[in-house]
């Protein structure tokens, strides 16, 4: 909530989430793989070829950061467990632009998941 003036005001919906995560950023996988800059925090991911693709590892932070990952409109992205992607044994397939994930890098490419929100 912002406050103006001393009142309180709602908040917008908004995909931007602005503060530390920043604006929304479109980024495409490759080869399962999410490359993203320093200071990308609030990503929507395309699939690579066509509508569905698997997300295995997230490259480009450092340590201590999290981010918010959700799908570009139309697409389907499974978040895969595994050795780069902690995600609590339990893929996640995001396939609405109101789904979203919160991780937080560990280690070099290295994230557990901090928490999921699926909006089907």
């Amino acid at each position: 909530m912002e406050i103006i003036n001393g009142v309180e005001q709602p908040a917008t919906d908004t995909d931007d989430l602005g503060g530390d995560f920043g604006a929304l950023v479109s980024l495409t996988l490759a080869s399962d793989v999410l490359t993203v800059g320093a200071a990308q925090y609030n990503v929507e991911i395309n699939a690579q070829t066509s509508i569905t693709d698997d997300l295995t590892q997230i490259t480009g932070l450092d340590v201590g950061k999290t981010i918010i990952i959700r799908p570009a409109s139309g697409d389907t992205i499974t978040v895969k467990d595994g050795t780069n992607l902690n995600v609590k044994g339990i893929d996640f397939t995001m396939n609405n632009t109101k789904d979203k994930m919160l991780l937080l890098c560990t280690a070099a490419g290295v994230f557990d998941e901090l928490l999921r929100s699926s909006n089907d």
